[in-house]
This record gives structure tokens, sequence and C-alpha cells, in this order.
């Protein structure tokens, strides 16, 4: 997802991979290597040590982009990081995110979120993929965030802030298993709560009809 250039930063880098892998396949010349916990940052200042690349990929210890100046890279990477945190990150750190680009992110929660503030923050999402691996499903997306972006002309609806719009056009096959196994989660979570004649069950139940038609919506796509 990301576009080849001078710097990339690397927010919550973890064990370094993402830059040694960008530094790697030529994709960016330099990275800087952030994370806001000591531990992760020496592994990851190991790992880049062992693949002689110190030269290449700066760490810092950081919250979020507060280490990161103004105009110091051309694309910020931020995957792995809760939706809520993720959106805090770049609500505090905005006059550097406007500075850049290109934004790639992929929320390990909190997607629908996500795009709700990019979308009403005049970022524009360029595109979104989704992957599987080892069981799970992740989506990336690819944000234009520079001072030229004007961000999504029409506004999103629920279905697609919770599915993606541009996943929704491209109809992956990785996308249309997931929202078929959604679909078959929240049926069984439906037939359980309908045995529960609780109050606060049928309150829930609501929830997850709500939830079973949108993903009906989402699979509507693909017919």
């Amino acid at each position: 997802m990301i576009t080849p250039c001078e710097v990339v930063a690397d927010v919550g880098t973890d064990h370094g991979y993402v830059p040694i892998y960008l530094i790697r396949h030529g994709i960016c010349k330099r990275a800087i290597a952030m994370d806001i916990n000591a531990g992760p940052l020496e592994r990851a200042k190991n790992n880049i040590c062992r693949e002689h690349l110190t030269e290449f990929i700066e760490t810092r210890l950081s919250d979020g982009l507060q280490e990161l100046q103004s105009k110091e890279a051309d694309a910020v990477v931020m995957a792995g990081i809760g939706g809520e945190l993720m959106i805090r990150i770049l609500e505090d750190g905005k006059q550097v995110i406007r500075t850049v680009s290109e934004l790639v992110v992929s929320p390990h929660s909190e997607l629908a979120l996500v795009r709700k503030y990019l979308t009403e923050n005049n970022f524009c999402i360029s595109d979104e993929t989704m992957l599987m691996d080892e069981g799970k499903y992740y989506s990336i997306l690819k944000v234009s965030c520079g001072e030229g972006s004007h961000g999504n002309e029409e506004a999103y609806t629920q279905m697609e802030l919770k599915y993606g719009r541009i996943l929704l056009r491209k109809k992956d096959k990785v996308f249309f298993e997931y929202l078929k196994k959604e679909k078959n989660k929240y049926n069984q979570i439906a037939q359980k709560l309908q045995e529960n004649a609780a109050e606060h069950g049928k309150t829930r139940l609501e929830e997850i009809r709500e939830q079973i038609k949108l993903t009906e919506q989402a699979l509507n796509y693909f017919v």
C-alpha cells in the first residue's frame, strides 16, 4: 500500500519488521521506527542491527507522533494499534500528519470509528485491501492526508463505515469469505439470544439483527 518515497515513519513499530521490509525492498530510502515502549524499541534496534540497516533506519521512543517533526516523513504507517488509540494519535499529531503525503493504517479494532474519523476530517481513503493471516482478517487503508486532499465526496453509510466502501466495490475474494463468516457469527449469536428471555437479551438481539442486516447488504454486492 505504500507508495515508494524517501522517508517512512512507522508508529508502534514493535519488532521493526515493517521498516526493515521497506528498506530491503527499496520502497523507501530511510525509515523512522517509533514506539512508546522501550522494550519493543530495543528489540527493533537489535533486529535492525542484525540486518545491517542502522544507517537507514532510526529508532525513536515516542508517544504516537510526538517525536516526529513536520515534513520529516513522506508517509506514516500505523498497524496493529486499536482504533480508538489510532484516532487519538492522529488527533494529537494532526499538525504533523498534514505535512505527510500518505497514511497507511491497519487498526486491529474499531475499524468503523477509524473510517468515520478519517472521512469526517478531510482525509481521503484512496484504497483498501483485506488479507487473512493465521486465521485472522486484517483491513489495510491507504489514505491521502496532504493539504491537497479533500476527503471523500459522499458521506459514508453505516454499512460502508463498517465494511469499507472501496472493499465493497472491489468485491475481493478474501473480503467475501470474511463477510460470510461475519453473517454466520451474528446468526449464531442471534440464535443464542433468542433463547434468552431477559430484557437485556432482547436489546442485544435487536443490535445483532441490525448487524446481520448490514452484513447482508454488504453481501448483496457479490450477487
